[in-house]
């Protein structure tokens, strides 16, 4: 097994990723790392201490470093470097000092890359998955035309074929492929601006090259059905991914199992659209700004992340939609969205309307208004007194019958894996930042403190047993659920959480 290790100025998020390369034991660690910028005091020592700390290997490995002696910036640090790794192999698993994997991303790639080495229908391996939780195969794997990097596998006869400098794409526009790759005239207009941008050097991405030269050479993606891989490096010091509320940030991450492998290679246009609409067009910053306003009115894009940042006049948009969509009825809203939207529900953001801050629902919302709100693993963030403060917020904005839908991890799972993954300070996505784990009971007890009256719909009992009632995704969707958590196959519940519906009395 051959890795290449992407390193700068984190050694945070390099010793994390660090001890996942390590666990996984590879024959060959190739470790790439740019110098640091003349501009920035300090950087220099924590360049230096990722290094050291990338290149403590104490089991039977080859390694092999190439350190930049000046900063070369991310297009030419990353294409270099693969370039490099390229020489010396036949194929490699790529890490992100950022980009945490799951155990068995390792043994995923391995296997595909041997499966797929001699078929050029297939370009790259990635370990990410962007659905939320929506399961688009009974197989392991599904084919996609997107790239995406965070942690991802080739083979050096594709590396070949990529096009760093997007020689080709003047041509490839003029004769309309791209047209050929783009499902809608929006997902068009939004590559067309990209690759322009990135042909003509505005653009620092080593990525949208390769990405671009997948569809050039009508090369395919191998994508999991379950995510593998976690970007933990979300923060200010991050050089793109510096939105730490982004719903993409600290993804939770799966065992993929022994691999199911699908009979045909095409790619899942469903998926693809859904990538679309939910990860680069209402992330990305450049395309379509003329419509942004428009895109204000529908609510799946009242929270476009630009880039990891808010455009200059986002928030007042923002918050103009908010008080728009108040005055719908019904008013339902989703409350720690993380920017996902259901149809007929208005997501929110703690920025907006902060469950320990009444006020800040007031400048929206009317006591007594709101028909039905869902938070879906929002309350194990809270302390229980915090979690009795909120719930005395939902209880006072919504209307007399009207519903709280939450959902949160079940400290009475009967799997001491999935105890240890969702605990406070467990080993899950997000779990250093979970405050409590609740049970049916204490859950019960917080939201009738608050003034709700509740009504379980899915938990674990003390016994360890397993209790359900029917309820409809329309009335609120909970994903980490019996029915819709991809992870529950074949009848085995790997993943569920107590789920309630507290109505106001």
């Amino acid at each position: 097994m051959n890795v290449a290790f992407f390193i700068f100025n984190r050694p945070d998020t390099t010793q994390k990723v660090f001890a996942a390369i390590a666990a996984a034991r590879p024959e060959r660690l190739f470790v790439i790392a740019d110098a640091a910028r003349l501009d920035r005091p300090g950087e220099h020592e924590l360049v230096e201490k990722a290094k050291a700390i990338a290149t403590q290997v104490d089991w039977q490995c080859e390694v092999k470093t190439n350190f930049s002696a000046q900063n070369l910036g991310c297009r030419q640090r990353v294409s270099s470097g693969l370039k490099w790794v390229f020489e010396h192999v036949e194929d490699a698993i790529v890490l992100e000092d950022d980009c945490l994997p799951h155990p068995s991303f390792f043994s995923y790639c391995t296997e595909l890359l041997e499966r797929y080495r001699h078929d050029h229908r297939v370009a790259a391996i990635s370990g990410d998955n962007f659905q939320q939780g929506i399961s688009r195969t009974s197989d392991s794997y599904y084919f996609s035309k997107y790239f995406h990097c965070w942690g991802w596998a080739s083979w050096r006869r594709a590396f070949e074929t990529i096009d760093f400098e997007m020689k080709s794409w003047p041509d490839f526009k003029q004769r309309g492929f791209l047209k050929t790759w783009s499902d809608t005239d929006a997902e068009h207009e939004y590559w067309l601006e990209i690759f322009d941008s990135q042909h003509a050097g505005k653009i620092d991405s080593w990525a949208y090259p390769w990405f671009y030269s997948c569809w050039a050479q009508s090369g395919l993606t191998i994508l999991p059905d379950a995510n593998l891989v976690s970007n933990i490096g979300f923060d200010d010091d991050a050089t793109h991914t510096t939105a730490s509320d982004s719903r993409l940030a600290n993804l939770e991450t799966f065992e993929v199992g022994p691999l199911q492998h699908p009979t045909l290679v095409v790619r899942n246009r469903e998926a693809d659209e859904y990538t679309f609409e939910n990860v680069f067009r209402s992330l990305d910053k450049t395309p379509l700004r003329k419509k942004k306003w428009r895109m204000f009115q529908s609510t799946k894009k009242f929270f476009r992340k630009l880039r990891g940042k808010p455009k200059f006049d986002s928030v007042a948009h923002r918050r103009e939609a908010i008080k728009e969509f108040a005055k719908r009825s019904p008013c339902r809203i989703v409350v720690g969205s993380s920017g996902i939207a259901q149809d007929g529900w208005l997501a929110t953001e703690m920025q907006d309307v902060n469950l320990l801050d009444p006020e800040s629902w007031a400048r929206f919302f009317d006591d007594g208004s709101v028909d039905a709100i869902l938070a879906e693993h929002v309350w194990e963030h809270l302390t229980e007194a915090e979690g009795r403060i909120a719930a005395a917020t939902c209880c006072r904005f919504l209307k007399p019958g009207g519903y709280l839908r939450l959902a949160v991890p079940d400290g009475n799972h009967p799997d001491a894996e999935y105890i240890e993954r969702v605990k406070p300070g467990g080993s899950g996505a997000g779990a250093l930042d979970h405050k409590i784990l609740y049970t049916i009971d204490k859950m019960t007890e917080v939201l009738t403190n608050g003034g709700l009256e509740v009504h379980p719909l899915e938990y674990f009992d003390s016994e360890k047993q397993f209790n359900s009632i029917d309820w409809e995704p329309e009335t609120g969707l909970v994903r980490r659920s019996k029915r819709f958590d991809p992870r529950n196959k074949n009848g085995e519940l790997v993943y569920t959480s107590i789920v309630v519906d507290a109505f106001k009395r």
